[in-house]
């Protein structure tokens, strides 16, 4: 199934849109001015067809799940779940809004690509830099990656996943750039499905630097809860603006019988602990409910 196919089956009903519960809600925002965590496919990518299931998960019921935890909560959130056994996407209230460091995945696979085309690999710098960018993070890696690089690149990035709901900002304030929940999940899948039109050594190399983020970085998809003998790739995104909290995840699951990608974008009033506790029980939720396969 075509990226574009996949765009079809979110607007034509495969993919449950869901309106947002009343739900009450780093990363950082990039670029000089804003703030930010210090601690710092191509065209002819195709998709699993999605296997018939006599018996299942209903989207539906999921859907029920994720709203019945978030009517509890404060603040807004915007979920995208994409069981990759069944090739079900199910969307919760989906909205577009900051990314905050989420971009820094499609900013790595705009170095990845260049690097490729240039017919060799990352330099030693190269590599340290996007390490810091991916594991740790870090803006001012992340400054410097877009320093060398410019934004072009990251536009077309953009453009060849056709992230058609993906603004990049190229102003500098790269972590304002604003998505929705269902382009991060075409983001993760690409990677994990081989089909960005990277080099199978870069996309390998990504997915291995975003199992590593640092520890106190694996919230929401990376929640440590998660139970099981798991291999999570995992990006998350936070910060403040408007005097609001954002937090953002994306990532991928593998493992304990699931197969799936999941993001959210997130604000939370009540601060950065409260939203990422929301996000991290979140995705554990959707973990155990998917011990059944999303038909």
């Amino acid at each position: 199934m075509h990226l574009l196919d996949r765009r079809a089956l979110l607007a034509g009903g495969v993919a449950v849109l869901v309106p947002a519960a009343g739900v009450a809600g780093c990363g950082g925002t990039g670029g000089a001015g804003t703030s930010a965590d210090s601690t710092t496919p191509a065209p002819t990518s195709t998709f699993p067809t999605p296997t018939p299931a006599p018996s299942g998960l209903a989207r539906a019921d999921l859907a029920g799940v994720i709203e019945e935890y978030l009517d509890g909560r404060t603040g807004d959130y915007a979920v995208a779940v994409h069981d990759r056994r069944s090739g079900t996407v199910l969307s919760v209230g989906s909205r577009e809004g900051t990314m905050l460091s989420t971009v820094k995945v499609p900013i790595a696979m705009a170095v990845l690509r260049r690097v490729g085309e240039r017919g060799r690999w990352l330099t030693d710098r190269e590599d340290q830099l996007m390490t810091a960018m991916i594991q740790q993070s870090d803006n001012a890696a992340t400054n410097a990656i877009l320093d060398a690089l410019g934004t072009g690149p990251v536009e077309n990035e953009i453009a060849l996943l056709r992230l058609t709901s993906t603004h990049f900002r190229t102003d500098g304030r790269w972590g304002l750039s604003t998505t929705i929940p269902e382009d991060l999940l075409l983001v993760v899948d690409a990677l994990v499905d081989g089909t960005s039109g990277l080099r199978e050594r870069a996309e390998r190399h990504l997915l291995t630097l975003m199992e590593g983020v640092a520890a106190d970085q694996r919230w929401g998809v990376a929640s440590p809860p998660l139970p099981g003998d798991l291999t999570v790739r995992t990006k998350n995104g936070w910060g403040v603006i408007d005097g609001v909290y954002r937090v953002n995840t994306m990532g991928h699951v593998l493992g304990d019988g699931r197969d799936h990608s999941m993001s959210v974008l997130g604000t939370s009033p009540r601060g950065y602990s409260y939203g990422t506790r929301t996000v991290s029980a979140l995705a554990t939720t959707v973990h155990e409910a998917l011990a059944e396969r999303l038909a």
